[in-house]
């Protein structure tokens, strides 16, 4: 296998595991070694960036040529605030823990943010008026981005970044509290 193909990944992954430990490929292979995977990494974000980019203009220039008409493509615009994802097939080809809402960097209409659950944080606070339940505020990584009006589709966080949309979301809900196990009374 050329190393092309398998170097890029590689070294970012090195530089994830090496960020996760608090060093660095330089302090990690010296200074002069370093010089070139940190290129390699370099010019594979700059790949990712521009074909995201180019992904994201080309939808956005086949939605503008889908809708010619302005008042047409208002009308979906709007009409893609009222979708309900959970009624579309691709939506059940999602990964991740969650979704949200939010505008698709292409077309400015609504999308769908996928993420995976990277933290809960229980409020302290309780309904005077329903003490079994809690509120629970949910942090997502962003996995995934897409859009049934234009279909544009990133897949990743790099991806997601590149595209400008946000690394993570928040959602919170209402859930009955947990009071711990079982006293044993059966």
């Amino acid at each position: 296998m050329a190393a092309e193909a398998w170097e890029r990944e590689f070294w970012g992954a090195v530089l994830t595991v090496l960020e996760m430990q608090d060093e660095s490929l330089e302090s990690w292979l010296g200074a002069e070694d370093s010089k070139a995977p940190a290129k390699i990494i370099e010019q594979a974000e700059e790949a990712l960036e521009w074909a995201v980019k180019d992904r994201i203009a080309r939808c956005k220039e086949d939605f503008e040529q889908r809708y010619q008409d302005r008042n047409k493509r208002s009308q979906v615009l709007e009409k893609s605030k009222e979708f309900q994802f959970w009624n579309w097939p691709e939506y059940r080809q999602l990964a991740g823990d969650g979704v949200d809402k939010h505008d698709c960097p292409a077309c400015s209409a609504t999308g769908m943010l996928s993420g995976t659950l990277w933290n809960e944080e229980v409020s302290d606070d309780v309904d005077p008026d329903d003490p079994t339940s809690e509120w629970v505020d949910q942090t997502y990584v962003v996995e995934e981005f897409l859009c049934p009006t234009c279909t544009l589709h990133l897949f990743g966080t790099n991806e997601a970044r590149a595209g400008e949309l946000p690394e993570e979301f928040t959602k919170s809900e209402v859930r009955e509290r947990d009071f711990g196990p079982e006293y044993g009374n059966d």
